[in-house]
């Protein structure tokens, strides 16, 4: 049986070169990630590694993938987000892992503020997942009573 490659060897980087400071820059130096504020990761789209990186996310695990990356990310607080990242880099999929939900920090940069003041968005009591498409963003999650949602909003924050 292989061994799975670490992280750092899964993008070709050495582990030397990993601090959890620079980390998420390091890994994904190919992308040619510019430092931005987490509030602007919706509008540049691969700053969400930034983004996560300066709120002390960890990479947990890095995939290649034949259209992409799967990013495996801790943030400091214990919770864990699956990320699948197309192949410049842009998101495409966020994943609370584990059965847990996003922070509002979290969801302060997936999402453009529009979609997060409808009120309708206001109906989820706990977001789990968000899937961003050309036309906009779907987002799962429950509301207070424990009923599974799932919403579809426009970049401009109109339902769909």
């Amino acid at each position: 049986m292989k061994p799975r490659p670490s992280s750092s060897q899964a993008v070709g980087i050495h582990p030397q070169n990993l601090s959890p400071a620079h980390g998420l820059r390091v890994a994904f130096a190919a992308a040619s990630l510019a430092a931005a504020p987490w509030a602007a990761a919706q509008a540049n789209d691969v700053t969400i590694l930034e983004a996560l990186s300066a709120m002390g996310a960890e990479i947990l695990y890095v995939d290649r993938e034949p259209f992409g990356h799967e990013v495996l990310v801790a943030l400091p607080d214990g919770a864990v987000i699956d990320l699948d990242l197309g192949r410049d880099g842009t998101w495409l999929e966020a994943t609370a892992s584990d059965g847990s939900t996003f922070a509002r920090a979290v969801l302060d940069g997936l999402l453009p503020a529009a979609v997060l003041q409808n009120p309708a968005f206001d109906r989820l009591n706990r977001v789990t997942e968000v899937e961003r498409y050309p036309w906009g963003f779907e987002v799962y999650g429950f509301d207070a009573s424990g009923f599974e949602m799932e919403l579809a909003f426009t970049p401009d924050g109109e339902r769909r």
